[in-house]
């Protein structure tokens, strides 16, 4: 799509929304949230925290279909009772 030439009023009114990449320097709340799975520490981070592999994780969020953490922690923990 290209919105060359179109004010943001004229965007905001017909309700596109333009994404914009992951920005690294955003830290908020919502960026916690979440797993991406193409950065290698937020996978490290979570199967230490959980004691499982790299390839449990990424189990679970096939199994799951979400990347948010709390469901991804939830699932593994349930797992390896």
């Amino acid at each position: 799509m290209i919105f060359k030439g179109l004010s943001v009023e004229v965007l905001m009114k017909t309700k596109i929304r333009i994404t914009m990449p992951d920005n690294k320097n955003k830290r908020g709340k919502n960026e916690r949230n979440k797993v991406n799975s193409s950065q290698n520490y937020e996978i490290h981070y979570l199967k230490e925290k959980l004691g499982v592999s790299s390839q449990a994780v990424g189990g679970a969020k096939r199994a799951t279909g979400s990347n948010d953490r709390k469901v991804l922690e939830q699932y593994l923990r349930n797992k390896t009772k």
